[in-house]
């Protein structure tokens, strides 16, 4: 009994429609045409990063400026500078990964802390 009505059950094949399928496939070709746009539009990753070589551009990480500017905080008397500094590691820390690396450089025992007093 179980089999007669697996052998009733459409398989999912069955269901498909051959001009459906085919304008699938067209449009398929059609997405790989657009990637080739985008290819032809757009540098690579290396291309970019050979091109910044080039040009002698220092390219530096979040945590690279979050560590000079926490020691630019720590070594400036100037309050103008200090504020200034302080937006900038804001603008930074709004991030989540930046923020947990603004803890791990320290940045609350070193800039937070000291300000409050």
């Amino acid at each position: 009994l179980a089999t007669q009505e697996e052998e009733r059950k459409e398989s999912p094949l069955d269901r498909i429609d051959h001009e459906e399928l085919k304008e699938a496939l067209k449009k398929i070709k059609n997405d790989i045409k657009a990637e080739e746009v985008v290819q032809a539009k757009f540098r690579s990753m290396d291309e970019l990063k050979e091109h910044m070589k080039d040009l002698e551009v220092k390219v530096e990480t979040d945590v690279e400026v979050m560590r000079k500017l926490v020691d630019t905080f720590n070594n400036t008397e100037d309050i103008e500078e200090k504020v200034d500094t302080l937006e900038t590691l804001e603008y930074y820390v709004h991030q989540f990964d930046n923020a947990i690396d603004f803890l791990t450089l320290q940045g609350v025992e070193k800039i937070l802390v000291p300000s409050l007093n």
